[in-house]
């Protein structure tokens, strides 16, 4: 009885964490979540709620190939073989990744989120910067882990343009989650990328994730 309570508990807690962080938005409400069960068994999902056709596509990636992204006026950045194969759901006919995951079981999510502020990249890092809508498909092919991917991160610029199809540059920060069921959420904040430990499994498009925990914290 003591165990259906602890259970009924945490799937009470679930579910409230996705009904209060999921009102924040009205035009892009999207939501990521994970969950694991009591065979620690990993589930990740999203709604998806955007306002505008996406032009989704499912591809498929091999490892063992070959990248390098493309930076302003055609120059040369970070170049990567993947490690790992992956299948991810692009959008916008291009090959920016909204979401996907790979053979070891690291998903990433983008989502939303209006009032981002990107960090400057130096003019001599092009080697070490990364387009936009690359880095989904340069963390899915690269790590197994999201320690691995935390490392990886130190290393790199990111570059952050106008998406053609959006006339803007996107505001978004990412949900990720590997196959052990740890969830981190990557955000851009007063011109730094903050990397943090997600233990809700949860995150909406607004606002900033500390303050979503923060309210979660009314309710439960």
């Amino acid at each position: 009885m003591n165990f259906l309570l602890r259970k009924k508990n945490t799937v009470y807690k679930y579910i409230l964490a996705l009904l209060t962080l999921g009102t924040f938005s009205a035009s892009f409400a999207c939501t990521d979540f994970l969950l694991v069960n009591e065979k620690k068994n990993v589930v990740v999902g999203r709604s998806m709620e955007f306002g505008m056709k996406l032009q989704s596509a499912i591809e498929i990636y091999p490892k063992n190939e070959k990248h390098t992204s493309i930076l302003s006026n055609s120059k040369k950045g970070l170049s990567w073989v993947t490690k790992y194969a992956y299948i991810g759901v692009t959008s916008f006919g291009s090959n920016l990744i909204a979401d996907g995951m790979n053979e070891k079981g690291l998903s990433i999510g983008i989502l939303w989120f209006p009032g981002v502020k990107y960090p400057k990249i130096p003019k001599d890092k092009a080697e070490e910067t990364i387009a936009v809508e690359d880095l989904s498909s340069w963390i899915l092919g690269s790590f197994k882990n999201l320690d691995e991917v935390r490392e990886g991160l130190e290393n790199i610029y990111i570059w952050f343009h106008e998406i053609k199809a959006l006339k803007e540059v996107p505001p978004i920060h990412l949900a990720l989650h590997d196959s052990s069921g740890k969830s981190m959420v990557i955000e851009f904040l007063d011109g730094k990328m903050h990397i943090i430990d997600n233990t809700l499994g949860v995150l909406t498009n607004t606002p900033k994730f500390e303050w979503q925990v923060t309210n979660l914290s009314n309710y439960v």
